[in-house]
């Protein structure tokens, strides 16, 4: 039924994730068949929501069963008792992870302090069986410009949504063109390649300006 259904952390309820042709799986960092993936694995998404339906982009196994992997948002930081919480992108469930003396906080290859964990800001972080947290990657910032180049593989016109591949980092990242002129917008189709300068407003990456004709490698947060 290309149909995976999944125990979210952080959240109660179970949820279903839709598959596609498009849906990569990796364990350990090398490709493997959907056929790979057995129940009771430890998985990380990158999904889509296409109407009221979650499709799945890219499956990671972990095979550790130490450790695990969140993504999501900040929605708190206690720095009196080193509480972060994380509404957690999956479950949309919030989250609480305890900060240790050895966590690890990054902003690109940067060792960054406790008080860029602001309100808003997009995170990965990696826990351990107690939820106590070893490392965290800041992804965004809200007021943060970044630009992304990469193929487009998703099209949504009426919700005016592109998804892009970005080519940095191979990853997916969900881009709203409420900004970009409609006759540029008729010109974007799946496949095409794009560089698109957005600005992450805390909610979502919002496009400022989009260039067709783009080839070159895509930067980080300007």
């Amino acid at each position: 039924m290309n149909r995976i259904v999944l125990q979210p952390f952080g959240g109660k309820k179970q949820m279903k994730v839709g598959l596609d042709t498009r849906t990569h799986f990796i364990r350990d960092g090398k490709p493997i068949a959907e056929r790979d993936v057995k129940e009771g694995q430890r998985v990380y998404l990158d999904t889509m929501l296409n109407g009221d339906r979650v499709f799945a982009k890219t499956i990671w196994i972990q095979t550790s069963t130490e450790n695990g992997i969140s993504r999501g948002q900040i929605l708190s930081f206690d720095p009196g008792h080193n509480i972060l919480t994380v509404r957690d992108e999956l479950s949309s469930q919030p989250a609480k992870m305890q900060l240790s003396s050895g966590t690890v906080i990054k902003r690109g290859e940067q060792t960054v302090h406790r008080s860029d964990l602001v309100e808003g800001a997009l995170v990965a972080v990696a826990f351990g069986s107690q939820r106590e947290v070893h490392e965290i990657i800041l992804l965004a910032m809200p007021g943060t410009t970044f630009t992304f180049a990469g193929r487009v593989t998703y099209l949504d016109l009426s919700r005016k949504l592109i998804a892009i591949n970005n080519r940095s980092d191979g990853k997916n990242y969900d881009v709203y063109m409420e900004a970009i002129a409609p006759n540029l917008l008729r010109q974007l189709h799946e496949g095409v390649n794009v560089g698109v300068t957005a600005v992450f407003d805390g909610t979502r990456y919002a496009a400022r300006s989009v260039d067709l004709q783009s080839s070159g490698r895509a930067e980080g947060p300007q």
